[in-house]
């Protein structure tokens, strides 16, 4: 009942972890917890905490391509299912699932698949040292009813990312639009003011100083132009 009120009130994605964290600390005294969630492009899963967290600063940095990989933690995302544990030593294990046991400082490490709407917003991470005592089945429930609390949050917060991220992409086409049709509307009666001013020097060759000033006119009208030109390929 505290998490669910912590889930509640907490803001964005630190908050989101961070309640988890508090709960599973609290309730199954584990101190081991990490999330790979994926990035925007898709690309990878980057490894996070909760600010709060000791893991925090080990945590930053740490990705995995989410194609071509043999981490048990990439298969558990992919497949959206539970893979075998990592477990220290483990032969067929991959290198990288390894150097994450040796950053953790665990013997074993459990990938979980945060799930919500049929698709995976990320991987729970479990870490036990030799010393950890085994869940039971009532704290096993107890932590796949957390964890799927926390994938719908996450799921929800990615969700408000992307809508968030179109919205901004759209404003910028419509910026872009808007800058090329008013540059050139702009553009057109500039051409057409400077081929009267052509049209007026050939007819006053001999008043030199109307011709210096056609000339000034001229060159802030092409001082424009340029303007115009920048403003349009920004």
């Amino acid at each position: 009942s505290t998490f669910q009120d912590d889930l509640l009130q907490m803001e964005g994605v630190d908050g989101i972890l961070s309640a988890f964290e508090k709960a599973v600390h609290i309730q199954l005294s584990l101190n081991k917890v990490m999330f790979f969630l994926p990035d925007s492009d898709g690309m990878l899963l980057r490894c996070t905490t909760s600010t709060a967290s000791s893991l925090h600063e080990l945590a930053r940095g740490l990705t995995l391509p989410i194609s071509q990989s043999s981490s048990s933690i990439v298969n558990t995302f992919n497949e959206i299912r539970r893979d075998q544990a990592i477990t220290k030593d483990q032969p067929d294990s991959s290198i990288a699932d390894q150097q994450i046991l040796t950053l953790l400082k665990c013997t074993t490490a459990y990938p979980i698949p945060l799930v919500a709407e049929k698709s995976c917003a990320g991987i729970l991470l479990l870490g036990f040292t030799e010393g950890d005592r085994t869940m039971g089945e009532e704290e096993t429930q107890l932590l796949k009813i957390i964890s799927q609390q926390v994938a719908l949050r996450l799921h929800l917060e990615q969700e408000k990312t992307r809508k968030a991220q179109a919205v901004e992409k759209a404003r910028n086409e419509a910026i872009s639009t808007a800058a090329r049709k008013l540059a050139h509307e702009i553009n057109n009666p500039l051409g057409i003011i400077s081929n009267y001013l052509l049209s007026l020097k050939l007819k006053l060759t001999d008043e030199v100083s109307v011709n210096d000033e056609l000339e000034i006119i001229d060159e802030e009208i092409q001082r424009i132009s340029q303007m115009v030109s920048q403003m349009e390929s920004f």
